[in-house]
């Protein structure tokens, strides 16, 4: 498959309660900073932010997570629109845009609709402008009980985008893993194999036995990787580090 070289998807997560917390201006200057500078170097980026849920319950003062559908997606829909006014301010202080794009499984099982959606994003890409993928909250929610949900979860998402629009790399920036043992240095999907190293050299084998939600996202980047697409997770309190992963 002809991939675009200097092309990438970036996932995102943890950020959307970093953004509430004390240093979260710093945070998203930050990150906003190496990410238009990563795209002045004359590279693509596409973006996909996890969290709109979390969002729209700090947006909304909600202390405890919603449990049925409706609440589910009445607080995704107000948080994704927080989210996006967040991205929308710090890079228009770099003179970028964004677009955004709400996706549901049936934009990727009709060809028409998945034709439509390449040219739209290449079209962006051209531009110079920065897509920043979700899916929609409403159609995309469906009960646990039915299983026609194409997106399970935003790394599949990422994935099927990664595939889509034939970018080279697929970069997770997360929160989640590395401090939960803090076994977890920069991880090339490629070379895991399930095993992690920490900084005093001593190994965890299986870690596909440490936890569901690992398993899980191991699963949706191993994909990845059968589709070519080059797949790294990074420790998003070290954002620098994005540019060691793009030139290599």
């Amino acid at each position: 498959m002809k991939q675009y070289k200097n092309r990438m998807v970036i996932k995102i997560e943890g950020t959307s309660f970093i953004g509430k917390q004390k240093n979260g201006s710093v945070f998203f200057e930050e990150l906003v900073s190496i990410l238009a500078d990563i795209q002045n170097m004359g590279y693509e980026l596409i973006l996909i932010p996890s969290g709109a849920l979390t969002a729209g319950m700090d947006t909304l003062s909600m202390k405890t997570r919603p449990e049925n559908i409706r609440q589910k997606q009445m607080a995704a829909v107000v948080g994704q629109c927080s989210m996006l006014d967040l991205y929308d301010s710090f890079f228009n202080d770099y003179n970028k845009v964004i677009a955004q794009i709400l996706l549901n499984a049936e934009d990727i099982k009709s060809a028409e609709k998945k034709k439509n959606l390449s040219d739209t994003i290449n079209t962006l890409l051209e531009m110079g402008i920065i897509p920043i993928v979700n899916t929609n909250s409403i159609a995309g929610c469906i009960e646990p009980r039915t299983k026609e949900l194409l997106f399970e979860d935003d790394d599949m998402l990422a994935v099927v985008i990664a595939a889509l629009c034939k970018t080279h790399k697929l970069i997770v920036l997360s929160d989640e893993f590395f401090p939960y043992k803090k076994i977890f240095q920069n991880i090339n999907i490629r070379e895991l194999s399930f095993t992690a190293k920490t900084s005093s050299g001593k190994k965890y084998q299986s870690l596909k036995n440490e936890k569901q939600e690992f398993r899980k996202k191991m699963s949706a980047l191993k994909a990845a990787e059968s589709c070519g697409v080059e797949t790294t997770i990074l420790n998003i309190g070290n954002l620098l580090s994005l540019y060691e992963v793009i030139k290599n």
